[in-house]
């Protein structure tokens, strides 16, 4: 009994000792092992703690004295021996004590010395240096038919990555690889020559590296390529490793800066010299009657050509710096060319202008990726009229020697007038002056109602004065409101002495100046236009005053505004000895 209540009392005692100083665990010799219980951690989760790393004899190895930080991640290939001076805890110091195995309590100084925590920043990761994303790199691989390739591109906003590429395809006097991702594209050019000859090549506009988005060109990478192996056989790349690293993005390469065309003593723009056939493009149209047919074959800076065809007929314009306009247009799925051109009668050879009315320009999304220079040949432009006015009847346009000049504008000026489409009140067609004669905001070169009258300009015989009532005395076709010669009697209305009424022999009896066929009293000059109150040959005067014409008053010397006459004799009381006997006056 007493032994029992010995044990009994050492049992509660250890109990009571453990709940003091935290979770006890049994050590390998037996004994227990003191384990602190992390803050805000429930009591009851241990049982789903790491049970521990196992030692060599099986038993289970308390390693809870590491001070309460993040842990590093563990290698996949780490064997769980946390002993050893090589086991590094993530922090720069040895995960164990290699001397004891067994736990240190608080207060045991042991014989190393307890790891040193991270100074406190704030609970953030030590820094360990931030990845330069200023620059694009990537690797490429060919070996045995299989192509292993990566790519991170930076532009100083956004980061892609392109991890697929295409074999090595030989163009000219390049070898062309594509990488590929979601919404990007690269192609690499790099030459032939420099490739097999040497281990460094410089993205520098004769090696390129085009980055595209869709179909638009964002920019270009500039820097050096190293090659590894390479290995050639019946003409075709078999063999290939590329790497690059520090690679700059910029909008195109020096060489490829797209410069201003130099206008020479005509004011047109000419193409450099030394200009290479392969980068020229060209064009044809020919028209004859309502059917047509053309092309383009445009050739872009870095060598890409394009087929546009064409896709509507050639129609004159009326607004136009020149006696004779014509515009149409061609298409491709890489978006529209546009193109118009003004001559003279008698001109064949037509200079395209960047910023002139004869212009070829390139447009996608509505807004300019670019335009042409050079020279187009005119070889044949016939005219016919109709009831409903000119056409064209025959047309052939071609030209061997353009060149693309890529040039972006966000605000183009699609009629060549110098006014941008923002602030064009007709934007396809040339109005350098803006007129607006109603000013309904849209220009008269393009208002199908220029005065605004409500009458359509092909129907209003006055299309530049408002004239609702269409009146046209002489029923020449020129409305009255607009016609210098309204009674069509070949005198000017301002001399014309009678302007409604046909008179050209302008007679004028009395010298009034209206016309004896206008003039209501011919022979009275002092009458014109009508006879007035006492008619011709009667002066129309009031001699006592009183504001009733001496003609008509019932007491012509007498004031009598009220012309009262009671009696009804025709004499007014005013002036009537007999005001209420008729019989007497």
């Amino acid at each position: 009994m007493k032994k029992a209540l010995i044990s009994l009392i050492f049992t509660l005692s250890l109990l009571l000792f453990a709940a003091g100083c935290g979770e006890a665990t049994l050590s390998g010799d037996g004994g227990f092992s003191e384990k602190p219980a992390q803050d805000g951690e429930d009591q009851d989760a241990s049982a789903d703690e790491d049970p521990g790393t196992p030692d060599t004899d099986g038993q289970t190895i308390d390693d809870s004295d590491k001070p309460d930080r993040p842990r590093p991640d563990t290698d996949p290939g780490d064997t769980g021996d946390s002993g050893g001076e090589d086991d590094d805890d993530g922090w720069g110091g040895d995960s164990g004590d290699s001397g004891d195995s067994g736990p240190v309590g608080p207060g045991d100084t042991g014989d190393s010395e307890p790891p040193v925590e991270p100074t406190d920043t704030g609970d953030t990761v030590p820094d360990e240096g931030e990845p330069d994303l200023a620059v694009s790199e990537f690797s490429y691989e060919l070996s045995n038919s299989t192509v292993t390739a990566s790519m991170k591109l930076f532009d100083g906003s956004n980061t892609l990555r392109l991890n697929k590429a295409a074999k090595p395809v030989k163009e000219g006097e390049n070898i062309k690889i594509v990488f590929s991702g979601d919404f990007d594209e690269v192609t690499l050019l790099l030459s032939a020559e420099e490739l097999s000859a040497g281990t460094t090549l410089e993205l520098d506009g004769t090696n390129k590296a085009l980055w595209n988005v869709g179909e638009t060109t964002h920019g270009v990478l500039k820097g050096t390529v190293t090659r590894g192996d390479y290995t050639e056989s019946e003409g075709a790349v078999t063999k290939l490793t590329l790497t690059a690293s520090g690679l700059v993005f910029a909008d195109h390469y020096d060489a490829e800066e797209p410069e201003e065309p130099v206008s020479d003593d005509d004011g047109l723009y000419d193409i450099p010299e030394g200009t290479g056939a392969d980068e020229l493009s060209d064009f044809s149209f020919s028209q004859s009657g309502s059917g047509y047919t053309g092309h383009v074959r445009a050739v872009t800076e870095n060598g890409s050509e394009i087929l546009f065809t064409a896709q509507t007929q050639a129609s004159l314009s009326g607004s136009c710096p020149k006696e004779n306009c014509i515009s149409t247009s061609f298409s491709s799925s890489y978006g529209t060319l546009s193109f118009r051109m003004a001559f003279n009668d008698g001109e064949t050879r037509l200079s395209l202008e960047k910023d002139g009315y004869t212009q070829l320009k390139w447009m996608k999304s509505g807004l300019q990726f670019g335009y042409f220079i050079g020279d187009i040949e005119l070889q044949d432009f016939q005219v016919t009229g109709g009831f409903f006015g000119s056409s064209i009847s025959s047309l052939m346009l071609s030209s061997d020697r353009l060149l693309f000049v890529k040039h972006s504008v966000e605000d183009p000026d699609s009629d060549g007038d110098g006014v941008p489409d923002s602030r064009d009140n007709c934007r396809n067609d040339y109005n350098p002056d803006q007129n607006d004669l109603d000013h309904d905001g849209t220009g008269d070169a393009c208002d199908d109602d220029i005065d605004g009258d409500g009458v359509k300009n092909g129907s209003d015989n006055c299309v530049f004065v408002p004239n609702r009532s269409q009146t046209d005395s002489d029923h020449d076709g020129t409305g009255d409101e607009c016609d210098d010669d309204i009674d069509g009697d070949d005198v000017p209305n301002n001399v014309d002495n009678c302007k409604t009424e046909y008179n050209p022999d302008q007679d004028d009896a009395d010298g009034d100046g209206y016309g004896d066929l206008c003039d209501a009293c011919a022979d009275d000059p002092a009458k014109t236009a009508d006879s007035g109150v006492c008619g011709c040959g009667v002066a129309e005067t009031d001699g006592d005053g009183d504001g009733v014409l001496d003609c008509v008053d019932n007491c012509v010397a007498v004031k009598n505004g009220s012309q009262l006459d009671s009696d009804g004799d025709g004499y007014g009381d005013a002036c009537d000895a007999s005001p209420y006997d008729a019989s007497e006056h």
